[in-house]
């Protein structure tokens, strides 16, 4: 059960889901700084259950953590009767900032290190009953060794 805060704002499970005025999500952040991590999608993320049968959404995401762009990507969601397969690929390679010099260099000198997030997607399937259930995992795409 989500208990509202405030308008627009839910806590479950300790982290803060913010809502746009459609009731998309919007961003999930949980932690406190130094090490606040907030996921945004634009637009926001919508609930699976309004989607019309047989209708999608899509749009793009982001991840951060302690306000530094980790990576990000897209997704998309479609709904078929009573379950929803959802996707969140990710296309951007991380770029690495505010790390120690020591840090900064290896993570330049080894490029794995940037590249390797963009060769993931998470695919799962939502079953829309009475009590949603999602089964999930993540990937590696084809193709993407490195």
């Amino acid at each position: 059960m989500i208990e509202m805060s405030a308008p627009g704002r839910a806590e479950v499970d300790g982290m803060m889901i913010t809502m746009d005025d459609k009731g998309s999500i919007s961003s999930i952040s949980a932690g406190i700084e130094p090490c606040h991590v907030r996921l945004d999608f634009s637009p926001g993320f919508p609930n699976l259950l309004e989607i019309p049968d047989r209708g999608s959404a899509a749009g793009k995401w982001k991840i951060q953590i302690a306000g530094v762009n980790i990576t990000g990507g897209s997704y998309s969601a479609l709904r078929d009767g009573n379950r929803a397969t959802v996707e969140l690929d990710v296309t951007e390679n991380w770029k690495p900032s505010g790390l120690p010099l020591s840090m900064e260099i290896f993570t330049r000198a080894v490029p794995v290190f940037r590249t390797w997030p963009a060769t993931y997607r998470w695919r799962g399937v939502v079953g829309l009953g009475m009590e949603p259930v999602m089964s999930g995992t993540w990937e590696r795409k084809e193709g993407r060794t490195k």
